[in-house]
């Protein structure tokens, strides 16, 4: 699925709510692998670092042992929540979609980097060790 294709069909997911509304991790059909409202269990974490890891269509840098990922923060993702300070952050990946709210004020049409660690502690909610 392109990134133009994918974005319009994260709104309806099996749920029936509009998954860019939630922080979470997502299949390339937009069904929910994981939201903000559940624990990322080990495993799970240890799959996305491998992911990360691994060649991915995510353009990454490695600086000072830490993974940084860029991500592309979308127009029209971001329409779909409500004003926040910072917006959303939206990262494709081969395997799947994760969005996440920025923690901090940017333009939500520019580019980010942001690193594996910061965006599963905003998924979780919770400070995830190494």
């Amino acid at each position: 699925m392109s990134w133009e294709a994918w974005a319009p069909h994260l709104k309806q997911t099996q749920s029936g709510f509009e998954a860019a509304n939630e922080c979470g991790i997502y299949s390339l059909q937009g069904d929910p692998w994981y939201s903000s409202n559940e624990q990322l269990s080990a495993k799970t974490i240890k799959d996305l670092r491998e992911m990360f890891s691994s060649t991915c269509d995510m353009s990454s840098v490695e600086f000072r042992e830490t993974k940084y990922f860029k991500i592309r923060v979308d127009e029209n993702i971001a329409r779909f929540k409500h004003a926040t300070k910072g917006g959303l952050v939206v990262g494709l990946g081969n395997e799947c979609i994760i969005i996440a709210e920025c923690g901090t004020e940017s333009s939500l049409l520019s580019n980010s980097v942001v690193s594996v660690e910061y965006v599963l502690t905003q998924l979780n909610n919770t400070q995830i060790s190494q």
